[in-house]
Parts: structure tokens; C-alpha cells; sequence
């Protein structure tokens, strides 16, 4: 073979070569731009936050054509950016209220996939505690102040109690104010926390304070319990799992994930929410500290921390 054939030949392979990468490429862009590639934002409560935080990589290894951004702030701004058009889901840890689906023309839909007790908490050196609502509203507006009160000086703690709640337009924040303050709007009389009380933007922030601070109390969801903190009894009723499901402990809701609009069967927002509550997403709810709202994949001895589900 002579030096201009091999040449030619080499040139022509090179150009092949070239030839079939750029084709590979040109096929990628077509699957991608084919929207074969999804992306989901979310947004909104940290208390559900901690659910799809724990879902988000069991459902990428089923769905792995979809990039899931999720970011915790609080109900009401995750039903914001969601009303903007900035996500395809909002988490909240409150029903949607009346004046936010009317602003947005009743498009706005609600998908329920855990239910949650509202916990009161103190630092674990203290002794247990139980007090009722009113005993609780007592402390977070500053009418009962110390820990020597005989309210609850069962408690062994000293000084001057501080009061942590959380911000405004946290679905917690809201949920409290209804049921243990009397008025979500804060405006009748003693339902104003204290003026000394500190604010946090999420559950964790809530419970980080709390467990390196012995004189601090403020509340958090049924997931966020754990070694550092003691969950404070109402009417001698524990915030458990259990005490959710048989509906004793009397500060409980639902969480919910919110779409805007008429939902579109094949589209991916509806495919997460479809996944979240079945039996694989119940899963989660639970392993997450939630309790499932339908069933699960668990089997479970039944005790008084844990959800039978089949």
C-alpha cells in the first residue's frame, strides 16, 4: 500500500471517528431535549422537609432521568414560590388556607402522605414533665416565667424560662397558635408569645437550642424527638406514634405536599406525590418519625413507638 493510501485512510477513519461521536452527542441532546431528563423543585416546611429529604434518593435510583431540589423554609413561603411558578411542589405542615387558594383562583391542591403531633420539649436534664394547654399557653405568653413556678418545678430545673418558637409563616408556628395560644393570628388576649422568646426558621434549630440549654422549651414535630431532649406530656398524654394514630395526644395534624392546578397524570410532580404515599414512601414516613397515613411495606411488633402496618 502506498504512503498516500495509508494517509487517506487514516484520514478517513479520524473523520469517522469524529463522525460517530458527534452522533452519539447529537442522540444525548435528543433524549434530553425529548424531556426524557426532569427536573422537580420543592419547597416549603421543614418538618416535611425531613420526609422527602429521606425520600429523595430511593426515589432517584427509580427515576434516574429526574434532578430533585429540595430546599426547607416554611409552609407559607413554599406555597409562595409555588403560586409564583418557582416550584412544581410546596411542602406544608398546615392545610392551605382559604385566602391563599382563593388568591389563586382554588387551583391550589393539597396531597396528604404523614400525620404529626406537635411536641413540646425541654432539655433531658430535667425530670419529666405534664401539664395541660392551659399550662402550656401559661408559659409561651410569659405568664408563668420560672422554672421554680409550681406548675412545674416537677422539672428539678432553675431560672428564668426561655422560650423558643418558631418564625412567621411557619406552618408549625400557625398550628401552634391555633391550638395551644388560642388564636393563630396571635391577637386575642394571652396569645402573644413572651417578649423575651426566640425565634428559629426550622425544627432543627428548634431542638439544636434546646439540647444544649437546660432552661429552654419550644416545640418541634413528632420526627425531630431524640436523645437530648424530654417530650413533655399533655394531660398525661405522651407525643408518640401511637398517640397519633389513636388520636389521644391532642396536638396532631397532617402534613401535605401542594400543587398548583389540575393534576397532569404522567407528569412528574404527580408520579413523586403517587410514590410518596405508596407503600415504599409510607416506608419512609415512618423510618422518618412520621406516622403513615396508608399502608406501608412494614411488618412491625406493635408497641406503644412504633406503627403496625401491612
Amino acid at each position: 500500500m502506498s504512503y498516500g493510501k495509508k494517509k487517506f485512510r487514516t484520514i478517513f477513519l479520524i473523520v469517522m471517528i469524529t463522525v460517530t461521536a458527534l452522533s452519539g452527542v447529537l442522540i444525548a441532546w435528543s433524549v434530553y431535549n425529548n424531556r426524557t431528563f426532569s427536573e422537580l423543585d420543592i419547597e416549603g416546611s421543614t418538618t416535611v422537609y425531613k420526609i422527602i429529604e429521606e425520600a429523595q434518593h430511593p426515589f432517584i435510583n427509580v427515576h434516574p432521568n429526574v434532578a430533585l431540589t429540595i430546599t426547607g423554609t416554611s409552609s407559607s413561603s413554599g406555597i409562595i414560590s409555588l403560586s409564583e411558578g418557582l416550584v412544581e411542589i410546596a411542602m406544608s405542615s398546615r392545610p392551605i388556607t382559604t385566602a391563599e387558594n382563593t388568591s389563586e383562583g382554588g387551583n391550589l391542591r393539597s396531597f396528604p402522605i404523614a400525620k404529626d403531633v406537635l411536641a413540646i420539649i425541654i432539655n433531658d436534664a430535667a425530670n419529666p414533665l405534664n401539664i395541660t394547654l392551659d399550662i402550656g399557653r401559661a408559659i409561651f405568653n410569659g405568664t408563668i416565667t420560672t422554672w421554680s413556678h409550681p406548675a412545674v418545678n416537677i422539672t428539678g430545673l432553675t431560672g428564668t424560662i426561655q422560650v423558643i418558637v418558631r418564625q412567621d409563616g411557619s406552618g408549625s408556628r400557625d398550628f401552634f397558635n391555633e391550638y395551644v395560644m388560642n388564636d393563630i393570628d396571635q391577637l386575642a388576649p394571652g396569645s402573644e408569645y413572651v417578649s423575651g422568646a426566640v425565634t428559629k426558621t426550622s425544627n432543627q434549630l428548634v431542638l439544636d437550642d434546646i439540647k444544649t440549654n437546660d432552661n429552654y422549651i419550644g416545640y418541634v414535630g413528632l420526627g425531630y424527638i431524640e436523645s437530648g431532649v424530654e417530650a413533655v406530656r399533655i394531660n398525661n398524654i405522651e407525643p408518640t406514634k401511637a398517640t397519633a394514630i389513636d388520636e389521644s395526644y391532642p396536638i396532631q395534624r397532617d402534613l401535605f405536599l401542594v400543587t398548583y392546578g389540575d393534576s397532569v397524570e404522567n407528569s412528574i410532580k404527580s408520579e413523586f406525590i403517587r410514590w410518596m404515599q405508596s407503600p415504599t414512601g409510607q416506608e419512609i414516613v415512618d423510618l422518618s418519625g412520621f406516622v403513615p397515613l396508608f399502608p406501608t411495606t412494614l411488618v412491625r411488633k406493635k408497641n406503644e413507638n412504633e406503627v403496625y402496618c401491612s
